[in-house]
């Protein structure tokens, strides 16, 4: 069996700028992201069907950042903020054949629970699949900030 991979994605991202005065200015950039994917591998590279590997995934992500900067003659410095949100979650279905596990017991013995998001069942006759299932949120955020103060040049004591 041949190997194939699709991935299919969405994108928007807006970033938008407000002058609030001569000195003071704010930004946000907003982010949001889809995709699903599949990803079907032959791992033992012939065209038998004995050790195939099938994860079908989508990962949904979106981030926002706000700015707020200062310019002056003397001083100029940004605060910001930036918030991440990711989810990710993925099935995996991996199947062998019964006899590459133990050449003596039939699939069909398997324990058909391994853990929570696990399971191992036979789909074809002496064949064990495993199916696998995981979901990871992930959150992150951040603030930060920075100010500058320009130095004067002092007067040259020497004209000239």
């Amino acid at each position: 069996m041949a190997g194939r991979e699709g991935t299919e994605t969405f994108i928007q991202s807006v970033n938008a700028t407000w002058k609030l005065s001569d000195a003071v200015e704010l930004q946000s950039i907003t982010t949001y992201q889809d995709t699903d994917y599949v990803r079907i591998e032959d791992f033992d590279v012939t065209p038998a069907p004995l050790a195939d590997l099938d994860r079908q995934g989508a990962d949904e992500v979106w981030s926002q950042e706000a700015r707020l900067k200062y310019a002056s003659d003397r001083f100029s410095g940004v605060l910001g903020f930036y918030f991440f949100d990711d989810e990710e979650a993925f099935t995996d279905e991996f199947t062998v054949p019964g006899a590459f596990v133990n050449p003596a017991i039939p699939a069909s013995l398997f324990v058909t629970r391994v853990s929570d998001n696990t399971v191992a069942r036979p789909i074809m006759p002496d064949s064990l699949t495993v199916i696998s299932s995981s979901a990871t949120p992930s959150i992150c955020s951040s603030a930060y900030g920075t100010i500058t103060r320009k130095l004067r040049t002092p007067p040259s004591p020497i004209p000239g």
